[in-house]
């Protein structure tokens, strides 16, 4: 004959008394466990421990959880005012490609250096830009390792085509790589691989006599954010400035904060 079965509170104690022993670790945490007091079903044969995979990806997931020495502080800026910024305040869409900064961008820029230094960032710092015209020039004047005489090791420097504004004007579009590397010719080595047209190019964007006909969709954006979280997981520097655009900075926090010129943001990854 049958014992009868465990009543409600007894199950509860037993689980509580468990949780406590430390056995069976996984009954009293993660997502698919029972709850103490719910009534739930407890699963008895998940993992007593989450697999090494499992921890990485919940730290990858969520940062918070990550040892504080494993955690990357990334400074995300928006470049200075350019002349694009400066026109369209005055007559709509300006039709002007990838512009420079205007004397108040390039001042800006210059102010900036000044912030970026309160911070006390290490030696080691990475210093990343888009290749748009107006990051790069917001990098060469706000990065005091870049105002030497001599050559600047560019070690620590990379410039990311994945980070470029989100292509939704005329503004957003990019120019040939090899233009480029002519304008900003201390910063030439690191778009070497950079491929001539970078920017977002569909058939309808064959080239760039025909620069903008069809916006950027979204979700082209979107992969593009969680392309740079990954590689910014991967760099082993733990400080990152970044010089990006407000747009791309907006989606890629998901916050509905939209950053002036050369405002600073700071998150951890």
């Amino acid at each position: 004959m049958s014992s009868p079965e465990m009543s409600q509170p007894t199950k509860r104690r037993k689980l509580t008394q468990t949780c406590l022993s430390g056995q069976k670790t996984s009954q009293c945490s993660g997502s698919s466990a029972g709850k103490v007091g719910s009534g739930l079903p407890v699963q008895d044969d998940m993992p007593q421990q989450p697999s090494n995979q499992a921890k990485s990806s919940a730290q990858k997931l969520y940062p918070m959880f990550r040892p504080k020495r494993e955690r990357k502080v990334v400074h995300l800026v928006r470049h200075g005012q350019s002349e694009y910024n400066a026109a369209m305040f005055a007559q709509g869409d300006p039709r002007i490609v990838d512009a420079p900064l205007t004397k108040q961008g390039q001042e800006q820029a210059c102010r900036l250096e000044a912030d970026l230094r309160k911070l006390r960032l290490p030696s080691d710092t990475l210093w990343v830009s888009s290749p748009l015209t107006r990051a790069l020039h917001t990098l060469r004047l706000s990065c005091w390792h870049l105002h030497a005489a001599a050559p600047p090791d560019l070690a620590n420097f990379r410039v990311l085509r994945e980070i470029a504004e989100h292509l939704g004007t005329f503004g957003d579009i990019g120019r040939p790589a090899s233009v480029l590397r002519q304008d900003f010719a201390q910063l030439a080595p690191l778009m070497a691989s950079l491929p001539e047209q970078w920017w977002y190019a569909p058939a309808a964007n064959p080239d760039a006599s025909c620069p903008y006909l069809k916006s950027e969709p979204m979700s082209a954006v979107k992969e593009r954010c969680g392309q740079f979280r990954k590689w910014l997981e991967e760099q082993p520097q733990k400080v990152i400035v970044v010089v990006g655009h407000s747009t791309f900075w907006k989606v890629f926090t998901s916050s509905p904060h939209r950053l002036k010129n050369c405002e600073v943001q700071t998150i951890m990854i």
